[in-house]
């Protein structure tokens, strides 16, 4: 199990390493040296059964859940005064907030994996009071969710750049992923500096630059490409577009 005392704490290459270690023994930080510590005896703290769970690949637009076992073991009542996720694609709730001296509750998290690709990783962050002996008025953890973003539909290049004062045509190219058919329904670019079409195989767009539409720029201007998909899962894919002032 694993410890958490102290007013804040960050996790980092030691957090990491506490998962593997075996559960015979209490595993816990001390506020002022990150070095594991091994003892027959619990510290006071909150305890939690594991600081990091790895869901593996999944597929984007899948909802994944979890849950956290925490335990008191200060000698007095403690107070969880909020549990939320880290980005609004994140819920989290505890069973109860308050925990008296050895009991025991449940946070559950479900993140939903957005339009993402490759590996990817967000918070939980659990806000609790301290012991009146404590100097610090509140403590902070944050419990850690992984995963593969495996994409059904995949795209190259993942972003367009352009430079102000230069024609440029570029393809964007869709593969699958976990999906093998798809098809695209419509592709298009607030921005009038931006033309698209869809070739003829339905699996590349293709992107026009105009840039007499966008003279004298000063600074970066960002827009997106949207591609509309039949995919129920991925129906729209947005690809980030940057032009950026010619260098002096």
């Amino acid at each position: 199990m694993t410890l958490f005392r102290g007013h804040f704490f960050l996790f980092g290459f030691p957090a990491l390493l506490l998962t593997g270690l075996g559960v015979s023994a209490w595993t816990y930080l001390t506020p002022n040296n990150s070095s594991v510590v091994s003892t027959s005896v619990p510290e006071p703290g909150l305890y939690f059964d594991r600081t990091t769970v790895d869901f593996g690949s999944v597929e984007t637009g899948t909802t994944v859940q979890t849950n956290f076992t925490v335990t008191n073991r200060y000698p007095e009542a403690v107070e969880i005064k909020k549990v939320v996720g880290g980005c609004s694609c994140q819920s989290a709730s505890i069973s109860q907030n308050r925990l008296e001296p050895g009991e025991t509750a449940t946070i559950s998290a479900e993140w939903k994996i957005g339009q993402v690709r490759h590996r990817i990783a967000e918070s939980v962050w659990v806000t609790h009071t301290l012991p009146a002996a404590s100097p610090e008025k509140m403590g902070e953890l944050g419990l850690i969710l992984q995963a593969e973003a495996v994409p059904e539909i995949d795209y190259d290049p993942e972003q367009l750049e352009f430079v102000a004062g230069r024609d440029v045509d570029i393809e964007v190219r869709l593969k699958p992923g976990t999906r093998v058919n798809f098809a695209i329904k419509r592709v298009g670019c607030a921005a009038p500096y931006i033309q698209t079409s869809i070739s003829g195989d339905n699996r590349v767009v293709r992107v026009h630059f105009d840039s007499k539409l966008l003279p004298k720029l000063r600074d970066v201007v960002k827009d997106a490409l949207v591609i509309e998909t039949d995919s129920p899962i991925q129906p729209r894919l947005t690809v980030p577009v940057r032009v950026v002032p010619q260098s002096p």
